[in-house]
């Protein structure tokens, strides 16, 4: 387990998915998260799921698989046997790496992560809340699809085996609302790739690091911690006169901040910083 905040964002730099599995695509969690989290927001949009319930969403996909880095990566199949053949086993689990994972963050706002990591947060109705956690799972088990998808074309006798898209589909197809979350995700196919392709950029390119770093990589470490700063700054303004963070304001630049690299490539920063002829 990570001995501080800062070490369990570097875990799940380097966690790598699918892990029990021949691939030849990897992605990390820390990429998962950010393109679950741009899913999240971008189907909730066109859903017109309103921003103070999508904020609880956006919130929610950042910091439910934040307890990776204490579990690690374990395979969707051994998850399954686990909850067929104790059913509380599982959560229990869950409130334990989350109860670790929320002793790494600030006191002010540990209570409030850890609602985000287990699927308390703080909704005005239970509805609100299935409109959540049906949305985090969708986005989830898409991205678990993509990202199987170059893998099963490459191994799909091993894929096949486990029944791994098959798994999906059930999975998807068993949410209240999958027919009218399938069409939003279908209308952004384009803008989806897009993100996902995030990932095939390396960024400082031209030097060796101990740590690999993608740009969707990134993505999740700038906007994990922006949520964070500004939670706990809001908190420690309570009662005060001080200025306080628009949590989803800050949240959307953090999340599309490195957007445009998708179209231009990594531009490295001292090309940004060419002054360009009058």
């Amino acid at each position: 387990m990570a001995e501080s905040l800062v070490g369990a964002i570097g875990d799940l730099m380097r966690l790598q998915r699918w892990n029990a599995m021949p691939r030849v695509e990897i992605w990390t969690e820390a990429e998962n998260i950010a393109c679950v989290t741009h899913t999240v927001y971008a189907v909730g949009r066109t859903r017109g799921i309103r921003p103070d319930l999508l904020m609880h969403g956006i919130s929610r996909a950042l910091l439910k698989s934040f307890i990776k880095h204490y579990i690690s990566d374990i395979p969707a199949p051994t998850r399954e046997v686990i909850r067929e053949k104790a059913k509380t086993a599982w959560p229990h689990v869950i409130n334990i790496a989350a109860k670790q994972s929320a002793s790494l963050f600030p006191m002010e706002i540990s209570s409030d992560v850890q609602g985000y990591m287990t699927q308390m947060g703080d909704y005005s109705t239970d509805s609100d809340k299935q409109t959540i956690e049906d949305l985090i799972r969708f986005a989830q088990e898409k991205a678990a699809l993509r990202e199987c998808t170059t893998n099963m074309r490459v191994y799909p006798d091993f894929y096949d085996a486990l029944g791994m898209s098959n798994s999906i589909d059930e999975r998807l197809k068993n949410l209240k609302d999958y027919e009218k979350l399938e069409k939003s995700y279908s209308d952004l196919k384009d803008y989806l790739i897009r993100i996902e392709n995030l990932k095939n950029l390396r960024r400082w390119n031209r030097i060796n690091r101990s740590v690999e770093t993608t740009v969707l990589g990134h993505t999740f470490v700038v906007a994990f911690l922006t949520l964070i700063v500004s939670k706990l700054h809001n908190k420690r303004l309570q009662g005060s006169k001080g200025a306080r963070v628009k949590e989803y304001n800050a949240i959307l630049r953090a999340l599309f901040h490195d957007l445009p690299e998708a179209f231009t490539g990594d531009i490295i920063t001292p090309v940004k910083q060419i002054d360009l002829p009058p």
